[in-house]
């Protein structure tokens, strides 16, 4: 705020572009990665495109590194319909301050769903399931009565893995355990996983799944998905048609068809 501000300035502040409307955006982090790596300045790194009620980057892939093959080229820009009242300040090596503008808008960038991105959240989903910690054999059991060993970790680990890789399982959880909410991209990639396996699945399934909260689950749901109420395909969820990669193949098409043939109750029981 000023009063924090004016505290360490101990020159006036640069104001001359304190009309100067700018963009907030939120950017992927693995775009963001890529982004700070660039040791130069004017370095152009993308076009906006504004035309037919849409807005859209396409990065400039020369200057984003060489991780630019794997990432996607093209984004949508999603405004937020909140205002926005915040300010833009700047420092410099020397402490010197500006004020660079006033944030007109609030921004994301949503990658397109493309075979770039779909492969993807494919290795991410695989990098976030490599085991990172060493296992290590004991020699004793532990003597104390009240000492225990849980493997929920490993176990998880390896749902999800299976689950990436088109592998059923049938574990069975403790009603009373809580289940550990996941963090929104890592839900997110799981899910564009899942549903380029099958394009239906029931809020049961899902939750079975993921292994995460109902209430959290269907709010990353509502964001990524169209709940059917009525028709052939009621009560289940699909991907959004922006998030369609392709359309399901006549084998995909089956194989969501038998999971129609559910019994009712097993689909009504979490909602």
């Amino acid at each position: 705020n000023a009063e924090y501000m004016g505290v360490f300035c101990k020159e006036k502040m640069d104001t001359r572009y304190a009309n100067r409307r700018v963009w907030l955006v939120k950017i992927p982090h693995f775009l963001a990665d890529s982004w700070n790596k660039i040791d130069a300045d004017n370095v152009e790194l993308g076009k906006v495109h504004i035309g037919d009620g849409q807005v859209s980057l396409t990065i400039n892939k020369e200057t984003a590194g060489p991780a630019a093959s794997k990432m996607p080229s093209t984004y949508e820009i999603q405004f937020q319909s909140e205002p926005a009242s915040m300010k833009i300040f700047s420092e410099t090596k020397e402490a010197k301050y500006a004020l660079e503008g006033s944030v007109e808008h609030l921004c994301s960038l949503k990658p397109l769903r493309d075979a770039t991105y779909s492969q993807l959240l494919k290795d991410r989903l695989k990098q976030s399931n490599t085991k990172t910690r060493v296992v290590l054999p004991m020699d004793e059991a532990p003597s104390s009565k009240s000492s225990t060993i849980k493997f929920d970790l490993h176990q998880k680990l390896a749902a999800q893995q299976n689950l990436a890789d088109g592998v059923k399982t049938s574990t069975k959880r403790d009603p009373k355990e809580k289940r550990e909410r996941m963090e929104r991209d890592k839900l997110e990639n799981l899910l564009f996983v899942m549903f380029e396996r099958k394009p239906l699945y029931s809020l049961v399934q899902l939750v079975e799944a993921t292994e995460q909260p109902v209430v959290w689950l269907k709010e990353v749901l509502s964001d990524l998905c169209i709940y059917n109420k009525k028709g052939p395909n009621k009560s289940f969820y699909e991907l959004k048609p922006e998030y369609q990669a392709h359309k399901p193949t006549p084998a995909a098409e089956e194989e969501g068809s038998a999971v129609k043939d559910e019994p009712e109750a097993k689909r009504q029981k979490l909602k």
